[in-house]
């Protein structure tokens, strides 16, 4: 079962752990990169990695990161977008 949701320039397809995330406009030629996902300062990585990490109920506030210069800090695992969360 592949599920695909959109939201304000953010796509996630699949389902649970197994889901995908991207951020609309960061696709070259086919190849699309997943974003990274920031926890409170660290890395996590992907959607996969951080989905049981963080409760949704904890969760103070979301920003993604779409351009350039926001994302450059990051360098190439960050060129997919990033998605910065904080918790309380």
């Amino acid at each position: 079962r592949v599920s695909i949701r959109s939201n304000r320039g953010v796509y996630i397809s699949g389902i649970d752990e197994f889901a995908n995330v991207f951020i609309k406009g960061f696709t070259i030629k086919n190849f699309q990169k997943e974003v990274l996902f920031i926890l409170d300062g660290l890395q996590v990585g992907n959607y996969s990695k951080i989905v049981n990490i963080v409760n949704p109920s904890d969760i103070k506030s979301i920003t993604v990161l779409k351009n350039a210069s926001d994302i450059a800090i990051y360098g190439f695992v960050g060129s997919g977008g990033v998605i910065i969360i904080k918790t309380k």
